[in-house]
This record gives C-alpha cells, structure tokens and sequence, in this order.
C-alpha cells in the first residue's frame, strides 16, 4: 500500500503556514506586506514550504525504497530530482507574479 497520508499531513503543514502568515501579516501597516499584499505574501511562502516538505518526504522516500531493495547499487535520485525540479518550477511561476506586484 502506498503512503498516502504523508501528502496530506505536507498540505496540512502548508495550509498552518499560511494561516499563521495571514494573521501576522495582514494585519501589519506596511503597503509591501501589509493587509491584501501580506495575504498574498502568506500565500508565497506556504507555497514554498509545502515544496520544501514535499522534496524532503520524497527524499526520505526515495532513500527508504533504495534501502528496501536486494541490490543497493541501484539508486534514484534523478527520479527525486526532476520530481522536486518540477514542483519548484511550479511554485516559482505562481508565485512570481505575486512578487512582481509588490514590489
């Protein structure tokens, strides 16, 4: 069976950052990262933790499937590399904009 509860406590995590993030930062009397831009702020860097706790749960994966197998000298990294790549790339490009429009 696959782990199927680990992304969902990932998004979870995500989801408290941004939370903590729109308390704090909306409520600040800043034009950069106060009130609608702090909400958007919040929403960047719950983006960028969830890409951070997504690489690190793959990589944890990665390594417990390359223990597991009968012949070690087998590895995956490109598979984990091009996984977090893509997720990054993603993240960047929703986000980019948000950081634009601040500045």
């Amino acid at each position: 069976m696959q782990d199927v509860k680990s992304p969902l406590y990932v998004l979870v995590a995500a989801a408290l950052v941004n939370l903590v993030g729109d308390c704090c930062l909306v409520r600040m009397k800043s034009s950069v990262f106060g009130g609608a831009a702090g909400a958007a702020w919040a929403t960047v860097f719950s983006q960028y933790a969830a890409v951070g706790l997504f690489v690190r749960w793959l990589c944890y994966n990665n390594k417990k499937a390359n223990e597991t197998k009968p012949n070690n000298n087998i590895k995956q990294p490109p598979v984990v590399v091009a996984a977090a790549a893509d997720m990054l790339l993603v993240v960047v490009a929703d986000t980019l904009p948000v950081v634009v429009a601040a500045a």
